[in-house]
């Protein structure tokens, strides 16, 4: 219970991946709410000027708290992490120095499937990033149960 997540955090390898994992879901629940927002705005359930202006305001948070993530791993020295989580930060810059990283309700109809595949994509790759943050965790839950 409770003992084996203090005992997790009580090393740094620990809290390093129980930051990962905490920061990798934020980032995919507000890649899931645009995907989801932009579903029910193309079923017509929602009005495109509202739908923009909800999700607009989590894109640059998640690009900070992603950013953010990359780079305490990197300071942590865990390379691999570093590496999975590269596209999507190559991604979010080019955005970003785009100007493009915000939805335009204006536009939006136009570019509602090529946004849902990014969208999709993106989940795709933090899926990919939480599951390894996931393993590194039951690894040294392992280990310490094992005693190495």
């Amino acid at each position: 219970g409770g003992g084996m997540v203090l005992a997790l955090v009580s090393s740094f390898e620990g809290l390093v991946w129980v930051v990962a994992l905490a920061l990798s879901a934020f980032v995919i629940f507000s890649v899931m709410f645009r995907v989801v927002s932009l579903i029910d705005l193309q079923s017509d359930f929602v009005n495109p000027t509202d739908m923009c202006k909800r999700t607009n305001q989590l894109i640059v948070p998640e690009y900070v708290v992603h950013g953010a993530l990359v780079l305490f791993l990197l300071i942590c020295g865990y390379w691999f992490a570093v590496l999975l989580n590269l596209p999507v930060l190559a991604l979010n810059i080019y955005k970003l120095k785009q100007n493009d990283h915000k939805l335009d309700p204006t536009r939006i109809f136009a570019t509602i499937d090529k946004e849902k595949r990014i969208g999709f994509i993106r989940i795709g790759l933090y899926l990919l990033c939480l599951c390894y943050y996931l393993f590194r965790i039951v690894s040294l839950f392992v280990s310490s149960i094992l005693g190495n």
